[in-house]
């Protein structure tokens, strides 16, 4: 005690802020919940901060600039999408490709790529359309559409690094509340409000529904924010 006595003094007399004499003091008290929020609070950060490889838009890009390749090289329409959507696998366009080449109209194929390329599909679907009715330069429309959506995909990783400190916040705020009442639990004041009788109860049914509806709202805020 006289240890953490003289940590706390050191430290507000070294002109510590409040919130991290305030942080110390809560350390010092209860470790384990504190250790415990620390780790959670680094699991988050990793995961917001980590690499999330390759995106649904980085494998549209290649898929485009594997169809804009065939084509340069001199493959048909249909032969161009049938291998550029073999090198890309995550995209699941086998189905695609046998159509293609069981001769289905190309319409039939065109829409099928609006439905499997969750990003880009109604571009690629109406530029498909639009070089097998007009015969215009493929391999040029293909590239643009690769640039486009390789942009894209390099905004949406910038944006989502960028969020990534206020996500980590939102989650410390949610989490927070959770921490003072392992504190509580802790120390035995929560017992003090259940023996409190019904106005116990009503406090504690109260502070876990506030506290419900502060972690859904994060929730919802950030999902909102992934999109």
């Amino acid at each position: 005690m006289v240890v953490d006595g003289l940590m706390i003094s050191g430290l507000l007399a070294g002109g510590a802020p409040a919130w991290m004499v305030a942080g110390v003091a809560v350390a010092m008290v209860a470790p384990v919940p504190v250790a415990g929020l620390l780790l959670a609070v680094l699991a988050v950060w990793a995961r917001t901060t980590s690499d999330r490889g390759v995106s649904p838009g980085d494998d549209e890009a290649i898929f485009l600039r594997g169809v804009a390749a065939e084509l340069a090289s001199g493959a048909g329409l249909r032969g161009a999408l049938t291998a550029a959507g073999e090198r890309v696998p995550a995209l699941e366009l086998g189905a695609v490709g046998r159509g293609l080449a069981a001769g289905v109209p190309i319409d039939e194929a065109a829409g099928a790529l609006e439905q499997r390329l969750a990003i880009n599909g109604r571009r690629v679907g109406a530029a498909v359309r639009l070089v097998a009715a007009s015969g215009a330069r493929a391999a040029a429309v293909f590239a643009r559409l690769a640039e486009q959506a390789a942009g894209e995909a390099d905004l949406a990783r910038e944006r989502a690094v960028a969020s990534a400190q206020a996500r980590l916040s939102a989650w410390v705020v949610a989490g927070a509340p959770l921490v003072a009442m392992a504190l509580l639990a802790v120390s035995g004041r929560m017992g003090s409000l259940v023996g409190a009788g019904s106005i116990g109860w009503l406090i504690l049914f109260v502070g876990f529904g506030l506290e419900a509806a502060g972690v859904a709202t994060v929730v919802v805020m950030l999902r909102a924010d992934g999109r």
